[in-house]
């Protein structure tokens, strides 16, 4: 079964995704092209109507060719990933490429489509009507083709390795190993991240330059906003300490704080999303007493709480973060 659907993905991502791309950047072209009038609108303001133009042989240029050399990068980076597949991971480098040549494919070529649909039988380029649907399309589309590139392109660690199955990893509580002396302090830090959403908005800031250029403003301002968002779900940062357990994103909000009165025990587990619906903040401490920050599968650090609640969240060194966190609780709790 994973052979096939590993199969499935190779053929998809090496042929069927390029090959879509550059099809719909150019076939479009060759079959209207007698029927578009000479310039042709390459830009619309918010309402939809016309305020740029080219000539056709310019604006093909402009579309097609970007699309069409995204098509081949990514076909040659998955050529690539494939052949390479028994020797690890994909590197960074050649990960990036794919997506960013996915996503920038399939945004060009859904404009491509949009200019020759626009244009097809106007006599002039200021009756070239573009509705609003046609760039929430392209940025759709890209966000869509980056996605899959990501997930075929395999294979892609989306986070660290499981943590090992040793004293303190999963499945154990953790911290026997460490203990505080009197006038001993402890702390712990770490981050955890995940891929995906950081080339995705790699791909967003890329797209934010070409929709201000090509497309509407307000369109660029929607990739910047959610290449933003993109970075607040890739990344989380854990401390530990006397206070208790603090997770942030990278910019200090949104954030969880749990004291150490409320905390019983910590424990490094494996997380799954699946297990919990997805990515993001999941589920909610007040009212269903369980909730994880979940920015990719892996090892992660448990807390269980006071009132029988849980939190979990996927950070690199879990197993030695719940050391620092049960050493501190072992210590509060002696008497005076």
């Amino acid at each position: 079964m994973d052979r096939t659907r590993r199969t499935v993905q190779d053929v998809g991502v090496c042929l069927l995704l390029p090959a879509a791309i550059a099809v719909v950047a150019t076939l479009p072209w060759l079959v209207a092209w007698s029927d578009l009038p000479d310039p042709v609108a390459t830009h619309w303001g918010l309402t939809g109507d016309p305020n740029g133009h080219a000539s056709p042989a310019v604006a093909l240029a402009l579309l097609v060719v970007p699309a069409v050399a995204a098509a081949v990068v990514l076909a040659a980076v998955a050529i690539h990933t494939r052949r390479d597949r028994g020797k690890g991971p994909v590197p960074a480098g050649p990960a990036l490429a794919g997506v960013l040549a996915a996503g920038l494919g399939a945004l060009f070529a859904v404009l491509s489509l949009a200019v020759v649909v626009a244009n097809a039988g106007a006599t002039s380029w200021h009756e070239a009507e573009l509705p609003l649907a046609w760039a929430l399309a392209s940025v759709a589309a890209m966000i869509a083709a980056g996605w899959a590139a990501a997930v075929a392109l395999g294979p892609i660690r989306l986070g660290a390795p499981a943590a090992p199955d040793a004293p303190g990893g999963p499945g154990e509580q953790g911290g026997a190993g460490l203990v505080l002396r009197p006038g001993e302090r402890a702390g712990w830090v770490g981050a955890g991240h995940a891929r995906w959403p950081l080339m995705t908005a790699a791909v967003l800031a890329v797209a934010t330059v070409v929709a201000a250029v090509v497309t509407a403003f307000w369109v660029a301002a929607a990739c910047a906003l959610a290449g933003l968002a993109m970075l607040l779900v890739g990344e989380v940062h854990v401390t530990a300490g006397v206070h208790g357990v603090r997770v942030s994103s990278p910019v200090g909000w949104p954030r969880v704080t749990l004291p150490l009165d409320q905390i019983e025990a910590a424990r490094a587990i494996v997380l799954r999303p699946v297990d919990w619906g997805g990515w993001g903040y999941r589920g909610s401490l007040r009212l269903a007493g369980r909730a994880a920050w979940v920015v990719r599968r892996g090892e992660a650090l448990e807390l269980r709480l006071t009132d029988s609640r849980t939190f979990a969240v996927t950070v690199d060194g879990a197993a030695d973060a719940a050391a620092v966190v049960n050493a501190l609780l072992a210590r509060a709790r002696q008497p005076s």
